[in-house]
């Protein structure tokens, strides 16, 4: 895959508690002189959205494709490698990387939600071992937050961290931006549900004043 030195370098930072500095519109409108054919499909294809936003109310199903994966001893990479067959068809080390992250994180929140063995069995998917410790820890915060909003939030941050770990090695490369990429989805999601939970906060404020305003005229 091509070097992308200045595609990456023109991309404006990504902070896991702030806004997004640009849409998803707009990175592929950038993107799309930038990459090859090839690589911009590629990218279009690493979507994480609608699985983020489905991911505690609705487990993915076990039939999703599984990936392993083995250390290969690299001093300068994450812990974890992944051949060219393991990569499949998202044809990224780093999106097969984060999605069995993800699928580890959530096969973890499963038993803190239920108690079911059933359930537990069906919702639990393939994952990369060395991720099941770190994902457990991860759950075990998010379920113990003050409410679902800040639930949310941990996880959210467990991705982001993870996901900027695995730009070690990849500076200007495809790699790089398809990080790029996740990160930006995530930050998005969470920006969306911070939004919408502050509109619903000040709605509910709003209704309350006026509630308590007709209690006044009414006297």
């Amino acid at each position: 895959m091509a070097g992308y030195y200045y595609a990456v370098a023109a991309l404006p930072s990504l902070f896991f508690d702030a806004d997004p500095p640009i849409s998803k519109a707009e990175l592929f409108e950038f993107l799309e002189r930038q990459l090859t054919g090839s690589d911009l499909a590629l990218l279009r294809a690493a979507e994480i959205e609608e699985a983020l936003v489905r991911a505690v109310t609705e487990p993915a199903r076990r039939d999703e494709e599984s990936v392993t994966a083995d250390n290969d001893g690299g001093t300068d990479r994450p812990a974890f490698s992944f051949t060219d067959e393991e990569v499949g068809s998202t044809g990224s080390r780093v999106v097969s990387a984060f999605r069995s992250f993800d699928r580890a994180l959530r096969n973890a929140l499963v038993p803190l939600r239920t108690d079911e063995t059933d359930k537990i069995g069906r919702f639990s998917r393939a994952a990369v071992p060395e991720f099941a410790s770190r994902a457990e820890e991860i759950a075990r915060e998010a379920t113990s937050a003050a409410n679902p909003l800040e639930a949310e939030r941990v996880l959210d941050r467990g991705r982001f961290e993870f996901l900027e770990e695995l730009e070690v090695g990849h500076y200007f490369d495809f790699e790089r931006i398809a990080i790029y990429y996740l990160k930006l989805q995530l930050i998005t999601v969470r920006s969306a549900r911070t939004y919408e939970a502050g509109r619903e906060t000040f709605q509910a404020s709003y209704e309350a004043v006026l509630d308590r305003m007709g209690d006044i005229r009414s006297i």
